[in-house]
């Protein structure tokens, strides 16, 4: 088969090696991770960054992976401690 005509990078054609390079998806580096079981959608973030969102200073310091089910409390959001909230 002939070799691909996309310059910019392989897109795994047949003779290219395939792009097994990690997606450029920002994530924090540090924080605190939680795992969420059962999150999977937009309306279930929305009810977390609302509930959250004003305990961490904003909902603006959380940061959510659906497909790992992972919340992340960045660095910079408000000291979070075990108390509960009513």
């Amino acid at each position: 088969m002939g070799s691909c005509k996309q310059a910019e990078k392989s897109c795994g054609c047949a003779g290219d090696k395939p792009d097994t390079s990690q997606p450029s998806v920002s994530m924090p580096t540090s924080g605190m991770t939680f795992k969420i079981e059962g999150l999977d959608c937009a309306e279930e973030v929305a009810i977390l960054k609302n509930a959250i969102g004003p305990i961490a200073g904003g909902s603006d310091k959380l940061v959510f992976d659906i497909l790992n089910g992972r919340m992340t409390l960045l660095p910079e959001a408000d000291p979070v401690t075990e108390k509960k909230h009513h």
